[in-house]
């Protein structure tokens, strides 16, 4: 009798739990079906999210409500503990829910979007990686904030404060509401309309008024610098490519200030000493309390820049750096099956007792090893060298190398954990150009061979009729943001450089010609075709001429377009690529520190390339690479339209024509 009893409540107990989960408190929110798995892990929150879409903006019109977009990232702290805390408040939930269209956006998968919302300004990575915008239900922006405390003080609001305020004055038609979305929408036309700087002079004299924009641009980085140049003001983070890449270009005090750079970068715990490879982001200038998560693009294009630094500086440290870094993304973030790029991991170091030996190893080194516990973070760093020849040279790398190889063996079984498996085009064309480009200036085949193959599935996966889509899947499938092409024609472009690949030039060709008809106008070009976001008064057609934190899109465009021209010879391309330096090469004074990405661009435009024709070009210019690895060399085109009828030999390619160089 008594079996039977409690076999009943059993039963009930169980039939109770199930029914349960069909409680409309209980029913997961709209984001349920998202192809981002970060916005997926958002469903079952008791806001009521929806994704970015035509449908949550009608929605309000229909409801008489503001739209309240929250913007957050896998790879963001604050966006982490957002979701612990505030987006999991009862009394949050209640008031959003009540008065506002919630939307989720995944900054990730919404590129497009994000590059929209910051118009050029570190908007997003000042903010942490997450920003909340209440807009209209036309989508003009009405008011901003960063993700603070849900409840304020007497001098700082907290979120319910803003919020309340926000549906208190639009419900009773405060007229203030309005004027102060009118003002925004001006302040966002005047900062779009400052990137347009156009030089006006002749075709004869570009080349020079070019020149004179790049030194000018340089000097505006230059008064960013600390006193002891080994750190910049007023960067969105430090950990990217673009400011050390062109401190390469900048001559010898350049290069020791970029050999400085990524020393202090290589040492830090913006690095991650155990498995290699670099944190996502870090808000402070001297690399100190990194974002704990991976981006794979944003490291793989810094283990290019690296493998760069080691040939011009002799660098060992800096070559081994771009190895781990490259190893890493090949363990931890490549498909086994597609051997295409995931997005990058959500947190590569963690902080609880069971998954984390990283910082358990750091606390029981013995004295003796060249890493220290940073005091900070409790993460490893390298103690801190006198001079960059002595703490990259090749003993220290040893040193390193052997005390790394213990601490991997004593936390063996542990792998990175928390990858955010969503396939993006920008994200793995950066991580094959990086690997082309390392391959061939360290003389590396296996980083070339994994590079050809995730090219090939990038191209099947990406590609639809000739046009490149952002996502793998979903409803950011589309083929109507600038970076997944400009990304995926430097990745073919950078395939024929390394491989002599005709396909993927040509490959590289339709990429460019698509460019400039979807998304170019007169040497202008907009980061996000009109008809994405067609319900947005806020979308104003970005110009992506800075870098946030990485290379900006037109500078990344550039360089593509004038490699192109001159492995081709194609007169098209090279007038495409001096219009657009023409377009923007002014803004750069006003855009720095934001803008190495665009003078790097624009300073390769006027260094003249390399070119080899010959039977053994690829390989020629392989070898020449590693001893110039400052220069651009590649080989010439079969087909080139300007070296076709001339001899076997080596040329020098620049604005002034073609000349042949002196063997």
């Amino acid at each position: 009798m008594v079996t039977n009893v409690v076999l009943f409540i059993l039963v009930v107990g169980a039939l109770l739990k199930g029914a349960s989960r069909l409680l409309p408190e209980h029913q997961p929110n709209a984001l349920a079906g998202e192809y981002s798995a970060y916005l997926r892990a958002a469903s079952r929150q008791p806001i009521e999210w929806m994704p970015l879409s035509e449908g949550a903006f009608r929605q309000a019109e229909r409801e008489r409500k503001l739209v309240l977009v929250a913007i957050t990232s896998p790879f963001s702290e604050v966006s982490r503990l957002m979701d612990l805390g505030q987006f999991s408040d009862p009394e949050f939930a209640f008031i959003v829910n009540s008065h506002f269209v919630p939307v989720r956006v995944d900054a990730e998968e919404a590129a497009d979007f994000t590059l929209e919302i910051a118009l050029n300004t570190p908007t997003l990575e000042a903010a942490g990686g997450a920003l909340f915008i209440a807009m209209e239900p036309d989508g003009r922006i009405l008011s901003t904030s960063l993700p603070v405390a849900l409840r304020g003080n007497p001098w700082v609001p907290g979120l319910v404060d803003w919020i309340g305020d926000l549906k208190r004055n639009y419900a009773a038609g405060n007229a203030t509401v309005r004027e102060e979305s009118q003002r925004l929408q001006r302040e966002r036309e005047r900062l779009a309309a400052l990137i347009w700087q156009p030089l006006v002079v002749r075709d004869e004299e570009l080349k020079a008024a070019l020149a004179t924009s790049l030194r000018v641009g340089i000097s505006a980085m230059a008064a960013h610098f600390s006193t002891d140049r080994s750190a910049l003001r007023d960067v969105p983070s430090p950990i990217s490519a673009p400011i050390p890449e062109l401190l390469l270009l900048a001559g010898p005090q350049g290069q020791s200030t970029a050999g400085a750079w990524l020393l202090r970068l290589r040492e830090s715990a913006c690095y991650d000493q155990l498995w290699g490879g670099f944190f996502a982001a870090s808000r402070e200038p001297n690399w100190q309390r990194p974002e704990f998560a991976k981006q794979s693009g944003r490291s793989a294009l810094l283990a290019e820049t690296y493998a760069r630094a080691s040939l011009i500086l002799d660098a060992p440290l800096f070559e081994a750096t771009a190895r781990e870094t490259l190893d890493f993304l090949l363990l931890a973030l490549r498909d086994a099956g597609s051997h295409l790029f995931a997005a990058g991991l959500h947190a590569a170091l963690l902080t609880d007792k069971e998954g984390n030996p990283y910082v358990r190893a750091a606390a029981e080194l013995s004295t003796g090893t060249p890493f220290v516990k940073d005091s900070l973070t409790g993460a490893l760093r390298l103690g801190t060298s006198a001079t960059v020849p002595s703490g990259t040279s090749q003993q220290r790398t040893n040193s390193i190398k052997r005390a790394r190889e213990a601490i991997l063996q004593a936390a063996a079984g542990s792998q990175p954990r928390g990858r955010a498996n969503e396939l993006y085009a920008e994200v793995n064309g950066q991580a094959i150009s990086a690997l082309f480009n390392v391959g061939r200036l360290l003389d590396e085949p296996r980083y070339i061979e994994a590079a050809e193959q995730a090219y090939t599935s990038a191209v099947r996966a990406f590609v639809v009729s000739g046009d490149v889509a952002h996502a793998k899947s979903g409803r950011f499938r589309h083929t109507g943001y600038l970076g997944s092409y400009v990304w995926m024609a430097r990745a073919a472009m950078d395939r024929y450089i390394a491989t002599g690949n005709e396909d993927a030039l040509r490959d590289a060709g339709k990429f460019l010609g698509r460019i400039r008809v979807l998304f170019g106008n007169a040497g202008r070009y907009r980061a996000v075709l009109r008809s994405r976001y067609p319900y947005l008064r806020s979308v104003l057609g970005v110009e992506p001429v800075a870098d946030l934190p990485d290379e900006a899109l037109c500078a990344t465009l550039l360089r593509t377009l004038t490699d192109y021209w001159r492995a081709t010879g194609n007169a098209e391309t090279g007038q495409a690529a001096l219009h657009l330096a023409r377009s923007y090469a002014q803004a750069t004074e006003d855009l720095a520190p934001r803008a190495a990405g665009m003078l790097r661009a624009v300073a390769l435009l006027l260094e003249p390339a390399v070119v080899i024709k010959s039977s053994r070009a690829v390989e020629d210019a392989a070898a020449t690479a590693r001893r110039l690895p400052i220069a651009s060399v590649m080989p010439a085109s079969p087909a080139h339209e300007q070296l076709k009828a001339m001899p076997d030999g080596v040329y020098a390619f620049g604005l002034d024509g073609i000349t042949p160089l002196t063997p």
